[in-house]
């Protein structure tokens, strides 16, 4: 064992003294041959996935971290206590997370044959596309535009923006990334890939861009926060400290200007990275008041009153959203996880077979799709859910 991997197996051992989890010698040893670096690789690939602004993780995975932690009991083992005492003993951890981050940002995929290569007007036509919700047009349409301009951060935005709208924040991730490069003070671009990273559950790197957002804002230069401003003896890397600061920091910049909608917007969303759902759902109420028509806005509502575990006051944001986006697959994959948490599985099967007629790369709706016809007692579909053609349930369910 090196010697980052003995202090990371100390600070372990140490963290579960602290928070008081009770585990075997098995649990620790099969903890220990997983790796850490891999139990976070597990987490990003949405194991025993945490709230999120925009998503809300459906009961049937949530807590789901046996292969990562062992046969560890999951009354005696308290992963929030565990995350705390982790908190306050740093060593080791941010570098096992950036890992497992650093081992997902690849380079963006384009796809092969690509009909509007060399045509013109590409980004107006993608963009006019991604507004109707033509989403798969759209991405078409604006990955011949990047590759035609491969420094256009308002395509490399726009083309990001349409997957987060699919449902796809690996690849949103992988888009604005690129538009913050091309222009670092593309603030739509900023405000876009904070929150995909906090969908991602990157609480780190989603604190980075939201402090820049507002950093790069010309209306809150004087609001710049110093970051290194740490109280003697604090860790330099401390998620719960930074969120604070960054949160303290936009609440002070929506006294000053409050009728922004985009400073309560990223409220709700820093309060989501806490876990405070009823100041979470405040700030998106308080955000729609002044933007009202804004779909994603009532899908981060929503999706945030699920997660505080109220999914029938979420069902009508989703159904709002999709009023004013039809073709919105994020809000629709949200609002059948929502009718599966209320057992109501054919709706919940409605909603996830419209989304995957919309994105049918979509894996992890095809996941949830199965776990569906599975509470439905369906084998017949599950075998048909197999094979990934949503076209093979048109006979059986009307989307």
């Amino acid at each position: 064992m090196g010697g980052q991997a003995q202090e990371i197996a100390a600070a372990m051992e140490e963290a579960w003294r602290e928070a008081g989890v009770s585990l075997s010698m098995q649990d620790r040893e099969a903890l220990s041959s997983v790796g850490l670096e891999n139990v976070f690789a597990s987490i990003l690939r949405g194991e025993g996935r945490a709230a999120a602004a925009e998503g809300a993780a459906p009961a049937q995975e949530m807590l789901d971290m046996q292969a990562a932690w062992g046969a560890a009991d999951n009354e005696s083992f308290n992963f929030e206590q565990l995350w705390e005492s982790l908190k306050q003993n740093d060593t080791g951890y941010e570098a096992a997370w950036n890992a497992a981050l650093e081992e997902r940002a690849v380079e963006y995929a384009f796809q092969p044959n690509n009909r509007y290569l060399g045509e013109a007007d590409l980004l107006q036509r993608g963009t006019e596309c991604f507004h109707r919700g033509d989403l798969v047009e759209a991405v078409l349409l604006l990955e011949a535009a990047v590759q035609a301009s491969p420094e256009d951060s308002i395509a490399w935005q726009t083309l990001g923006q349409a997957h987060a709208d699919s449902d796809d924040d690996y690849r949103a991730i992988a888009c604005l990334r690129r538009a913050v490069t091309a222009d670092p003070h593309n603030l739509d671009a900023l405000l876009a890939l904070g929150v995909s990273y906090t969908n991602e559950l990157d609480q780190t790197r989603a604190l980075q861009h939201l402090q820049f957002w507002l950093e790069s804002h010309p209306d809150f230069v004087a609001l710049e926060p110093k970051m290194d401003e740490v109280a003697p003896g604090a860790a330099t890397f401390n998620p719960y400290i930074v969120q604070q600061r960054v949160t303290a920091m936009f609440e002070a910049a929506a006294e000053q200007v409050p009728a922004d909608a985009d400073l309560h917007l990223t409220l709700g969303v820093l309060h989501n990275l806490s876990r405070e759902y009823p100041k979470a759902i405040a700030a998106f109420e308080r955000a729609l008041e002044l933007r009202p028509t804004d779909y994603s806005l009532w899908n981060k509502l929503g999706a945030t009153q699920a997660n505080a575990m109220s999914c029938q006051a979420a069902v009508p944001c989703y159904v709002r959203a999709l009023e004013l986006k039809p073709q919105y697959v994020r809000a629709l994959t949200n609002l059948g996880i929502s009718y599966g948490n209320m057992s109501l599985h054919m709706e919940a099967a409605q909603c996830y077979l419209k989304a995957l007629s919309l994105n049918k790369d979509a894996s992890h709706v095809w996941s949830y799709l199965t776990m569906t016809f599975t509470s439905m007692h369906r084998p017949d579909l599950v075998e048909k859910a197999a094979h990934g053609d949503f076209n093979l349930f048109r006979e059986d369910i009307d989307f």
